[in-house]
C-alpha cells in the first residue's frame, strides 16, 4: 500500500454512527470505508465526465448527419408492395411464424367448423 496522509474530519452523529455501523459490518477499519467512499466518487465523476463526452460526440454526429444532402430517388413502391408480391409468389413464410402451420384455404376444419 502507498503512504497514507492524516486527514482530520467532522462527522454528523448519524454519519459517524453509519460509518461505525458499515466498517464492522465489513470488517473493515472506519478509514478504509471513508478510502472506499472517496474512491467510489471519483469514479462516479469519471464516468459521468465519460457519459457526458459520449453524448456530446452523438449529438455533433447526429447534427452532422442531418446536415447531409440525401437524394430522393422518387420510388414508386412501397414495403407492403413488396410484401404482397412475396405473398402472391411465395405465399407465407414457415420461418416467420414458427411452430405455425399457415394454411391457404380456409375449410370448416381450419375455422372450427367440423
Amino acid at each position: 500500500m502507498s503512504r497514507l496522509i492524516r486527514k482530520h474530519i467532522y462527522l454528523e452523529p448519524e454519519q459517524d454512527a453509519a460509518l461505525t455501523r458499515r466498517a464492522h459490518e465489513l470488517g473493515v477499519s472506519e478509514s478504509e470505508v471513508v478510502r472506499r467512499g472517496i474512491a467510489i466518487l471519483c469514479q462516479q465523476a469519471s464516468d459521468a465526465v465519460r457519459r457526458a463526452d459520449a453524448l456530446a460526440e452523438l449529438v455533433k454526429t447526429w447534427e452532422e448527419r442531418s446536415k447531409l444532402v440525401v437524394p430522393h430517388t422518387e420510388r414508386t413502391w412501397t414495403r407492403d408492395d413488396l410484401y404482397e408480391e412475396r405473398f402472391e409468389r411465395y405465399g407465407p413464410s414457415r420461418h416467420e411464424y414458427p411452430g405455425v402451420h399457415v394454411r391457404s384455404d380456409r375449410s370448416d376444419e381450419a375455422t372450427g367448423g367440423g
